[in-house]
């Protein structure tokens, strides 16, 4: 009895691996073996099975997408990449406020490809992520969002500022207010460095913070309810730091650049 295209791939882990393994090209079954840790034995029938619903086609040794092959795949590689991102993290996304996130960039979170799910142990709960910092002590470009004030912040902007980083901040009003009451020299002292930008979003913030440098991209989300969760969400693929530009450029367009206190 024939299958159907839908059984023929999804009811199969190796199926569909080989149908993504062959989208940029033919591959030799050697290297499809290696590549999925497979005997030939085990994987010839999935192979049969794919060629009978004509989504591949073999040449010699080689396999090769048919150009229904490739159509489904093409079709099929967007939805794979967002459950990749879903896969293992669903519990964080479905309970922290995606709704701070712009439609547009949610419909592409595919994109936060290969991200993991950092979680600060009980005593970091509520220290900045010493991964990040150290990554962006080495960085000559960092874009921020941060919804929070950490007495931390004036002595990090200020390693910033004297190793000579691009750093554009944005923080709320109330963020601002805490800097000043808290350190308010400190303040002064770092809108003098011309590499070091200020921003003040007008409304709230419904997000802890966003980093982006050249190397990963940063988000921590708030709970739906609010909470401050020291959990976060770090990328190092260029289309997750690409994503994370957009997202700091929606807020940098509502932002008022901060000139004297």
């Amino acid at each position: 009895m024939r299958r159907a295209l839908i059984e023929t791939i999804s009811r199969s882990e190796k199926r569909k691996d080989v149908l993504m393994l062959l989208q940029d090209g033919p591959v030799d079954m050697p290297v499809i073996l290696k590549t999925l840790n497979e005997s030939r034995p085990a994987l010839l029938p999935q192979m049969k099975i794919l060629e009978e619903g004509q989504l591949v086609i073999k040449e010699k040794d080689a396999y090769m997408l048919s150009k229904f092959g490739r159509l489904i795949v093409n079709d099929l590689k967007p939805l794979l990449d967002t459950l990749n991102i879903l896969e293992g993290k669903l519990d964080y996304w479905t309970k922290h406020n995606t709704d701070c996130i712009p439609q547009e960039l949610f419909n592409r979170l595919r994109e936060l490809e290969s991200c993991e799910l950092i979680e600060p142990e009980l005593c970091e709960a509520v220290e900045l992520s010493r991964k990040a910092i150290s990554m962006c002590l080495e960085s000559k470009k960092i874009d921020a969002i941060t919804s929070l004030y950490h007495s931390e912040y004036p002595s990090l902007f200020m390693k910033y500022a004297e190793n000579r980083t691009d750093f554009r901040c944005i923080f709320t009003k109330e963020v601002l207010s805490r800097f000043i009451s808290d350190n308010k020299e400190q303040l002064q002292k770092l809108m003098e460095y011309p590499n070091v930008n200020f921003y003040i979003y007008p409304d709230e913030l419904h997000f802890s913070a966003l980093m982006i440098t050249p190397d990963f991209m940063l988000l921590r989300l708030l709970t739906t309810s609010g909470v401050y969760d020291p959990r976060y969400i770090m990328a190092y693929k260029q289309s997750a730091i690409d994503w994370g530009k957009e997202f700091f450029q929606r807020f940098a367009d509502r932002s008022t650049l901060l000139e004297a206190l």
